[in-house]
């Protein structure tokens, strides 16, 4: 998956939590404690993976990030080579018909925009049990899981292509002298400030910044400082 698509990424962890996985078997680069353990070059590190274990990848494709991540479609062409057992998950607004690459239109999808959604899940739970051996969950319980998943994906706001390309444009290395001397406009040490809050899963820091860059809703309760007098 992008980077930039991690919040979908973190629910997608929290509903193989919920099926037995923990981080002997389950490995996610932007998930705390599921990643790149300390000290480890990433990408020896995923060598590794492939050479020493048999993969079940998950392919988290949105319409705008995924493709243009050099590092996914690496993953993308390793794991088509190496022939392991992968299953592409369409974010909202993705469909099959713009899959690229060694995943093409005619790959079996879990499309998370389509009616089928639940069932591609179901399926989806039937063949990690079975692959990883699992204890089986309950039926009720899984139900909720997967629509409550559905549902956190669909309500996520993503960042728009401007936004990423103004985060992409940010010089790491600006310190907070630099925008209290107008070197770095305020927007942009926003959106940087936005994707670390993404990172980091502060979701009323990512609320806050996400208010300061595109304005409160009436129902949103404004600050005092953006009140007048």
């Amino acid at each position: 998956h992008s980077t930039y698509d991690s919040d979908y990424v973190a629910h997608l962890v929290d509903l193989m939590r919920k099926l037995g996985f923990d981080d002997s078997n389950l490995f996610c680069s932007s998930y705390p404690g599921y990643g790149i353990p300390l000290g480890e070059n990433i990408y020896s590190f995923l060598k590794s993976c492939f050479i020493d274990y048999e993969l079940f990848v998950l392919f988290v494709i949105s319409k705008d990030n995924y493709y243009a991540s050099p590092a996914s479609l690496n993953e993308m062409g390793a794991a088509w080579v190496q022939g392991v057992k992968t299953i592409p998950l369409l974010l909202p607004k993705m469909s099959p018909a713009n899959l690229q690459g060694v995943v093409s239109s005619d790959s079996m999808s879990i499309v998370l925009d389509s009616n089928q959604a639940k069932n591609q899940l179901n399926a989806l739970k039937n063949e990690l049990i079975l692959f990883f051996e699992l204890r089986p969950v309950n039926d009720s319980a899984w139900e909720r899981d997967r629509d409550s998943f559905i549902e956190n994906c669909k309500a996520i706001v993503p960042l728009s292509t401007e936004q990423v390309e103004h985060v992409e444009n940010v010089d790491k290395d600006a310190e907070l002298s630099d925008l209290v001397n107008d070197k770095v406009p305020l927007e942009i040490s926003l959106y940087r400030a936005l994707l670390k809050a993404k990172r980091n899963e502060d979701r009323p820091l990512e609320t806050w910044i996400r208010n300061e860059l595109n304005g409160y809703a009436s129902v949103d309760e404004v600050p005092e400082y953006r009140k007048t007098t």
